[in-house]
């Protein structure tokens, strides 16, 4: 049974390598090569070393060029997975630009500049499908696991921001306008909220706190408005000194209304909320507890209370 979910698993990251990667190596031939600006990363460099050599190399080529010794150094330092992700991802990345070269499909004549960076930052925020996997799409990223690796207390997301800046700022030099510059800007602006949109969850919701004197009218509002359970907590106010509440619930985000509404009617209740990224589990909907309906709250050996039933 574990080895057919393992395969299953194996087969639907497989499944999200390829898509990921046909849609970048789409990008990178319609929206990146044709003009003259750098996508973040090594698709950036990438494209600046085909504008050095008088694009008589298309960027597919450099691609591999520099992923390879990542890829060989990063045997030795991360996990397998992940580099023979990374190497499936750039090998079908890089040889369906030089296939889109080899036959000599046209591409689009676009006048407005700013459509193409809009354009290649979506096909290029696709690429967070592999992180999702537990991959990437190679090159900056790469570079920055490695040295997370070496310095545990920075985080790989800084490191490869700050090195897609770097890549930005000099594509001024290489392009020779600021226009280019604020091209990339806007390609890395759009790949990053793709990428965010990617990496949260589908089923992403708000998760409240609520202190509250009188946890159990909250409680039966919960779960008979919101069709939500909750958690119980024990808590002390540290400046009156006197024993509060708090309860923990995850709501849908079309929900956020109606909750506030419910914090409102409750006197004494301080509430606030915050995004959860996703959710697992079972989050749709609490089962009672078989007791009848008399038995509303089951308290576990750490004091902590967890609404079980449909009637607290």
């Amino acid at each position: 049974m574990e080895r057919k979910i393992s395969v299953k698993k194996e087969a639907t990251c497989l499944f999200f390598a390829l898509i990921s990667s046909v849609i970048s190596g789409v990008g990178l031939y319609f929206f990146v090569e044709p003009f003259d600006f750098a996508p973040s990363g090594i698709d950036g460099i990438s494209a600046m070393l085909r504008q050095l050599t008088g694009e008589r190399i298309n960027v597919g080529i450099f691609n591999f060029a520099i992923n390879t010794p990542l890829l060989i150094a990063a045997l030795f330092i991360l996990k397998k997975r992940y580099v023979i992700y990374t190497a499936i991802y750039m090998l079908v990345s890089t040889g369906l630009v030089n296939i889109l070269h080899i036959c000599r499909v046209p591409v689009f004549e676009i006048e407005n500049v700013l459509i193409p960076a809009i354009f290649a930052g979506v096909t290029q925020g696709g690429t967070a499908f592999m992180l999702k996997i537990g991959a990437s799409a190679g090159g900056v990223d790469i570079i920055g696991c490695m040295i997370q690796t070496k310095m545990r207390h920075m985080k790989v997301e800084r490191i490869i921001a700050v090195l897609s800046y770097l890549t930005i700022a000099l594509a001024f030099f290489v392009f020779g306008s600021l226009e280019s510059v604020l091209l990339s800007a806007v390609e890395v602006f759009v790949c990053e909220q793709v990428s965010a949109s990617v990496l949260r969850s589908t089923r992403s919701a708000v998760r409240f706190e609520i202190v509250t004197d009188d946890p159990k009218a909250v409680c039966e509002e919960i779960i008979t408005n919101l069709k939500h359970g909750a958690t119980i907590l024990k808590g002390k106010g540290v400046y009156s000194d006197a024993d509060k509440s708090v309860i923990v619930a995850v709501v849908n985000y079309y929900q956020v209304a109606e909750f506030l509404n419910i914090i409102s009617k409750q006197k004494n209740t301080f509430a606030y909320y915050v995004d959860v990224m996703g959710v697992k589990g079972n989050f749709d909907w609490v089962k009672p507890v078989d007791d009848g309906g008399k038995k509303r709250i089951a308290e576990g050996s750490n004091g902590e209370k967890r609404i079980t039933g449909e009637n607290i």
